[in-house]
């Protein structure tokens, strides 16, 4: 039986675990337009403004690396299908490359989520994806890290604790921010 280990780690603190599980809201940190892109935008998109004003005074992408430094990085099968399947409706081609760089280095695992996360009582906030995202790296004992804090806060609500890295959230944003430049071209050549 796995020992319940505090709600959120400090990236900081998270050298002694050698394996990070990453759930789809973490591949999408890792690839995102905004987390990588050095200047500051605006978009017109107030999630994805308020994103980008986020990076630019916190920025997410050294605390990622930190995370995974040195570290065995899985994924379940569950997480991989479904950033897939986001990331090629939704990423642009940056994201989208960043994206199979990423699966290149993640060990994709079967989906076998513990008996504890699979006991969690489904709730608004507490979904099958991510009983079965969490739950896999909880069988695995390692640590997942995701920007999913309101499943966390809900499962520790029922007194189950994962092991986890919070981040914040970042939106694949490559395709909106060349939609904003294509309209403010049109704008400006009609001026």
């Amino acid at each position: 039986s796995v020992v319940a280990k505090p709600v959120s780690i400090p990236i900081e603190s998270i050298h002694e675990c050698t394996r990070v599980n990453f759930d789809v809201s973490s591949m999408l940190a890792w690839v995102s337009f905004i987390t990588h892109n050095k200047e500051t935008i605006q978009f017109s998109d107030l999630t994805l403004a308020e994103q980008a004003k986020q990076e630019k005074h916190d920025p997410l992408w050294p605390k990622l690396q930190a995370a995974t430094q040195g570290k065995t990085l899985l994924a379940c099968h569950t997480a991989v299908t479904d950033f897939r399947s986001i990331i090629s409706i939704v990423g642009g081609p940056d994201e989208q490359e960043r994206g199979r760089q990423l699966l290149s280095r993640i060990q994709e695992v079967k989906d076998e989520p513990s008996e504890r996360a699979l006991r969690l009582r489904s709730t608004g906030k507490i979904k099958e994806r991510a009983k079965i995202v969490f739950g896999t790296g909880d069988q695995l004992k390692a640590v997942t890290l995701s920007s999913n804090e309101g499943f966390v806060r809900s499962a520790a609500g029922q007194g189950v604790h994962f092991n986890v890295i919070i981040h914040q959230c970042r939106a694949l944003a490559e395709v909106e921010h060349e939609s904003q430049i294509l309209q403010e071209d049109t704008k400006s050549q009609e001026s």
